[in-house]
């Protein structure tokens, strides 16, 4: 089993709500490497990026499944979803 320790969720998790817009029905997965650069991932195979510690964010798809964790480390990041598919990025997204 896996550990992870999110300090920063707190802080993150109260940004989410009010910031992000309401298309999503669900968030399955939030992760950030430093508490500025947050990617979140849900339902329908939407990804949210903040790279200014929630103060703005982005929004895309990676098909239409829901998409149920995120992982980056250094300019690597990784998502998997329902479908069985996994998606990388090599240079942060």
């Amino acid at each position: 089993m896996r550990t992870r320790r999110y300090a920063w969720i707190p802080a993150v998790a109260l940004l989410l709500p009010c910031a992000l817009p309401a298309r999503a029905d669900y968030f399955n997965a939030v992760f950030s490497r430093d508490g500025l650069d947050v990617i979140a991932v849900g339902d329908s195979g939407i990804v949210y990026r903040s790279v200014n510690g929630g103060n703005h964010w982005t929004s895309g798809r990676l098909g239409s499944k829901p998409l149920r964790d995120v992982v980056a480390r250094g300019w690597t990041a990784v998502v998997v979803g329902d479908s069985g598919k996994v998606w990388r990025t090599a240079d942060a997204g």
